[in-house]
């Protein structure tokens, strides 16, 4: 036992102040510093483990501390021995001697001689290296966090357990519309729209009752300025080592666009619906791989049964038909199933009573993942009263064009087109950001060119839904069409200053027409004949107008690059195209929509071409007796 150690045993055995020190202290090693004599410096085995390689007896204590530590050291003894109610008290680095530094809780207290003077500090290390290092990996997620939750691209924010904001991001600021002052001010409750509110506050007391772990919900907020937004929210609990709730964290999304979209979708597809209803077709459904035939109840009435259930194998379905009619009905399904044509055949049935009745059936052949037709998909319709009357075949004929471009229409919009685009369209440009530069050029052509198509999409969807509202109740206007082309050319400014277009045209009569249908009628026959121009030979569009019974007639003129006669009516019809898309863009609606229009103004539209000696289109306006 040295000088130091027996000097600490007499301190302890007299000084019951130093065992009470030693006592309260959780040590990972103890020091004495003698004030007058280094040499005489000691640290217990513990330490000089702690600090060395091979606790190494011969450490001098006092080399190992950090240099930057070392003034901090001295200050807090010079205080200490001045004033003892100022306590060694500090954290301080060390260097160990493989190289790395450690940190120690570092408490000391001054020793005395018999007169009172300072002779020595003796201290305690309490090792809180681990400590710092978890509070550093701390601080660099909080600092993570805090960039995510500042610059995602979600709306993010920390609500109390009763409801209050504690924290928003600038994301969720711009789809309420508040300033993050504003929002922390309020709750969300105060900006939730009441329809929705029981049922969030529903979902957050599951959440505080430890029920369920999370929430998602689609809800409604009232923006700033007071229009309604939707979102979809995601909701989860923080709770502290004892189970207890701390606050929320939210994740809100903007889905107002999708809500839009998903509404006019819906507004669509209860139209289909309810002119489905009123014309009694017969919606059929043929499962191939299991042979089984089933309907809906007005496909069930069309085969003279009032209840029941409508499911039958294709003989049984044989069996109901006419026999005359057997032979070419089997034909058709088998030519359809097999790809070689179209199932759309007309034939007779014999009902129960023995009454004859006439039907028509159109269907699509569906296949599965490996090419091979799984199931057919049709309608029927009965025919009986139109093949009586010639009047009623007219009428037959107009509705069965109405039929089609519904089941045309349907047929697109059935499937939720819009949001798998906007997903692909995100992700595409998200690709594009975050590893544009790893690619090579053919990787970002081939992006690029899916980016291309995704927005053509979107545009032909655009476009049919645009077709789809010109069937709505408007009202008829006396309306200057003077005023109207000049509106239409302020409007296309840019593509006629671009290809150097000419538009020429006198005075256009008034007449009663719905305004924006119109406008629109005009805008697409010029865009059309300026698109269609040829290479090198500036575009010219002449109009002119001439009064005919219960109406006027129009016609347009180009001298663009024209159009076959077997064309002439491919042109009106929806999405057909009659050029590559890559010479000359468009989304094939342009005239089927010009012909809806005219149609609605109870006109016709025609036109007169030839290859390289552009297209003149007529069209009739007749509304001067409604």
């Amino acid at each position: 036992m040295n000088y130091q150690q027996d000097e600490l045993y007499d301190l302890i055995r007299f000084d019951d102040s130093v065992l009470e020190f030693i006592k309260g202290t959780a040590l990972d090693g103890l020091y004495y510093w003698d004030l007058s004599t280094p040499q005489n410096d000691w640290v217990d085995d513990k330490m000089k483990r702690t600090l060395t390689a091979e606790g190494d007896t011969h450490v001098i204590w006092r080399n190992l501390i950090h240099p930057e530590d070392q003034r901090l050291i001295i200050e807090s003894f010079e205080n200490h021995c001045e004033n003892e109610a100022d306590p060694i008290d500090i954290v301080v680095k060390y260097n160990h001697q493989n190289g790395s530094i450690l940190y120690f809780k570092y408490n000391g207290k001054v020793i005395r001689d018999d007169v009172g003077q300072p002779i020595g500090i003796l201290g305690a290390h309490v090792d809180i290296t681990k400590f710092i290092e978890r509070e550093k990996k701390l601080s660099i997620a909080e600092n993570q966090f805090r960039g995510a939750f500042e610059h995602s691209a979600l709306g993010m924010a920390l609500v109390s357990t009763d409801g209050k904001w504690l924290k928003v991001n600038k994301k969720l600021c711009n789809i309420v519309g508040y300033s993050e002052k504003e929002l922390l001010a309020k709750t969300f409750q105060e900006i939730t729209h009441p329809d929705d509110l029981d049922a969030d506050l529903n979902q957050v007391q599951l959440l505080l009752d430890d029920k369920i772990t999370g929430y998602e919900m689609e809800k409604r907020y009232f923006h700033k300025d007071g229009h309604i937004v939707w979102v979809l929210l995601n909701v989860s609990l923080v709770r502290d080592t004892d189970r207890n709730p701390v606050h929320f964290v939210s994740q809100i999304l903007d889905i107002t666009h999708r809500k839009k979209t998903e509404d006019e979708l819906r507004q669509v597809t209860d139209r289909l619906t309810l002119a489905v209803r009123g014309s009694k077709i017969g919606i059929w459904e043929y499962d191939i791989v299991n042979d089984n035939l089933v309907g809906d109840d007005a496909q069930l009435r069309l085969y003279g049964y009032s209840k029941g259930r409508f499911s039958v194998s294709l003989e049984e379905w044989l069996s109901s038909i006419h026999p005359e009619d057997v032979d070419q009905c089997r034909r058709d399904a088998r030519l359809a199933i097999n790809g070689e044509k179209e199932f759309n055949t007309e034939f007779r049935v014999v009902w129960p009573d023995k009454s004859i009745h006439y039907l028509r059936a159109l269907s699509l052949v569906q296949n599965d993942e490996q090419g091979n037709p799984s199931r057919m998909v049709g309608t029927s319709w009965d025919m009986t009263e139109e093949k009586k009357s010639e009047e009623l075949q007219r009428m037959m004929a107009a509705n069965d064009s109405k039929r089609k471009e519904m089941e045309q229409f349907a047929y697109i919009t059935s499937h939720d087109l819009r949001e798998p685009l906007v997903t692909i369209q995100r992700y595409l440009d998200g690709f594009i950001e975050d590893y544009g530069q790893n690619i090579d050029a053919d990787g970002r052509h081939y992006i690029e060119a899916s980016i291309r198509a995704s927005n053509h999409m979107q545009e032909l969807i655009v476009g049919l839904l645009d077709y789809s509202r010109l069937s709505k109740e408007k009202e008829l206007k006396l309306i200057d069409s003077n005023e109207v082309l000049t509106s239409v050319i302020e409007d296309l400014n840019a593509l006629i200053m671009t290809t150097d277009a000419e538009i020429v045209y006198n005075d256009l009569p008034t007449l009663k027409a719905y305004p924006l249908e119109l406008k629109l009628l005009f805008q697409n026959l010029i865009q059309n004949g300026i698109k269609f121009r040829k290479q090198d030979i500036k575009p010219r569009i002449q109009i002119q107008a001439e009064q005919i019974s219960n109406g006027w007639q129009f016609s347009f003129t180009d001298n663009g690059i024209g159009i076959r006669e077997k064309d002439y009516e491919k042109v009106f019809t929806l999405f057909r195209r009659l050029h590559n898309k890559s010479k000359y863009e468009g989304s094939g609606i342009g005239l089927a929509y010009a012909k809806k229009i005219v149609e609605i103004h109870h006109g016709k539209i025609w036109l007169k071409s030839s290859p390289n000696n552009g297209s003149t289109f007529y069209f009739s306006i007749l509304t001067d007796n409604l």
